[in-house]
């Protein structure tokens, strides 16, 4: 059993809102994915994770132990580090979207090579909506192998497929869709839009 270090948990939260590619903030669900995503493919190199947090198999897909995410979510939104946003998704009901604080913070805990790890996995996840995140990790071994509520094993990371497909071919929003081009090529495809109108 790994051990949980709650400092290595916080410092990976906020590294993972301040790299996400969703700029207005990163909705809870897809945060806790992306979390799930860096420690596994840590696990799947190093055999251990970065956190040593327990997820769980919930419907969505895998998320942090909740007594996790709350103690480490309240010392992070008292130091205004991060800040948690409620608001009404598109079908009406309440979402959360954490945002990156004013507040300084340096990932004291994480290793050079933990954050660069981290930092490969956001790159490879980071542009992906939340329902493909979802669906991702709903096809991951380590999802695959564990049952309904219960804790998911990183172990079985190891029986992960080689060539597992990341699918774009979901249609994505206009947010989503900007995310997937640099902010200079949104600008001169916005200004080329513009002078055909």
């Amino acid at each position: 059993m790994m051990v949980k270090n709650l400092n290595k948990f916080k410092d990976l939260l906020v590294y993972t809102i301040e790299n996400s590619q969703d700029k207005n903030g990163v909705y809870e669900t897809k945060l806790w994915k992306l979390l799930y995503f860096c420690d596994a493919d840590f696990f799947e190199k190093h055999e251990r994770t970065i956190t040593g947090a327990d997820y769980i198999k919930n419907h969505f897909g895998p998320t942090p132990e909740i007594a996790t995410i709350k103690e480490a979510v309240a010392a992070l939104k008292l130091k205004g580090v991060v800040i948690r946003k409620n608001i009404k998704n598109r079908i009406g009901s309440n979402s959360y979207v954490y945002v990156r604080g004013d507040s300084p913070y340096s990932f004291d805990a994480l290793s050079g090579e933990e954050l660069e790890d981290a930092r490969k996995t956001l790159k490879k996840y980071g542009f992906l909506s939340v329902a493909q995140l979802t669906k991702l990790s709903h096809s991951d071994s380590p999802f695959l192998a564990a049952e309904p509520k219960k804790t998911i094993e990183f172990r079985n990371v190891l029986y992960r497929q080689d060539d597992i497909e990341i699918d774009t071919s979901e249609p994505i929003n206009g947010r989503e869709a900007r995310q997937l081009i640099s902010d200079d090529s949104m600008a001169k495809l916005l200004e080329y839009a513009t002078e055909k109108a």
